[in-house]
């Protein structure tokens, strides 16, 4: 027990559940929302795999290729900047 500006506390360790019980008192619907996140957990590591393969095979190509990967880029950065400057207008 610990006293705190005159008052006593009780501090107790919270497991999982309980944890779970106090934020489901303090925020409605929290226990919903984990559950329904929870399910997303292996479409989100699946997505995070994918990424990363993508993201190893641009490496590569922009390695065996750098002038190429240079030229795409400042292409498509001169596609984007004459389309937002087409949206002002």
């Amino acid at each position: 027990m610990t006293t705190t500006a005159g008052h006593s506390v009780e501090r107790r360790p919270l497991d999982e559940e309980s944890a779970g019980d106090e934020a489901e008192s303090m925020f409605p619907g929290t226990q919903e929302l984990a559950s329904r996140l929870s399910a997303f957990a292996p479409d989100t590591e699946a997505l995070a795999s994918r990424v990363s393969a993508f993201e190893e095979e641009a490496r590569t190509l922009i390695r065996q290729q750098p002038v190429a990967a240079v030229l795409a880029a400042l292409g498509v950065g001169y596609l984007v900047a004459r389309l937002s400057a087409r949206g002002g207008r």
